[in-house]
């Protein structure tokens, strides 16, 4: 009788054993198919998110190419019309003849030292005893000083020139830099008559202080993380 007992009990226990592990194989196959269907909707959340992504960015494409043609446009039929009228204007045409000779006196002025400042260096080449020697020396120095002379201005032209343009790259080149320097120089130029200082002049300085504001607000934000 106790082993009929016992041998029920170990049935019974062999049955529940089955059963839970019946319900633990079902519980692990729920947790995987909550798995995949999770890695799934995961899956068409990405594809849908760079589905609205990719159509956003082709509308944006489209709509960047039109603005632009609209400002390339307009920034032609802008510029026409004001050298039109700076060509009319004697004001115009006299501060630029202005600015042209004052360069040309400039240069004139340094080329004018920059000669007199080799040929009084060269003259060391007189104490040299040999006529044939001394010739020598004085060309080879006086070429050294004027190459020297005439290559500083042009290097530091270079430089500046790229400090200008790279900056202007970095912080200025968008629509906005095409509007101010637009609207800037149809200012100076359909006021050209009465403005108090040469136009050409007014132009550059104001467009000068324009980079220096966008600079410095690059400079602000990039500092902050902005």
């Amino acid at each position: 009788m106790v082993n009929s007992q016992l041998k029920k009990s170990q049935e019974e226990v062999t049955l529940f054993k089955r059963k839970y592990q019946q319900l633990a194989d079902e519980a692990q196959q729920k947790i995987e198919k909550a798995g995949q269907a999770a890695k799934e909707s995961e899956r068409l959340k990405k594809n849908q998110q760079s589905y609205i992504e990719k159509v956003a960015e082709e509308k944006y494409k489209k709509f960047r190419s039109s603005y632009f043609g609209i400002i390339i446009i307009v920034g032609i039929y802008a510029i026409t019309v004001t050298l039109f009228t700076a060509l009319k204007s004697k004001r115009c045409i006299s501060d630029c003849k202005a600015i042209f000779e004052a360069f040309l006196k400039v240069a004139m002025f340094y080329t004018d030292n920059l000669l007199k400042l080799s040929k009084s260096l060269s003259d060391v080449s007189t104490g040299i005893g040999q006529e044939t020697i001394s010739a020598i020396v004085y060309w080879i120095i006086f070429i050294l000083i004027l190459s020297v002379g005439a290559a500083l201005p042009l290097v530091a032209l270079f430089f500046v020139g790229k400090g200008i343009v790279r900056v202007y790259q970095r912080c200025c080149a968008d629509e906005i830099s095409v509007i101010v320097a637009l609207i800037s120089f149809a200012i100076v130029i359909f006021f050209a008559e009465v403005m108090p200082v040469n136009v050409l002049l007014l132009f550059m300085g104001s467009h000068a202080i324009y980079i220096l504001i966008r600079w410095y607000i690059h400079g602000y934000r990039e500092a902050r993380g902005l």
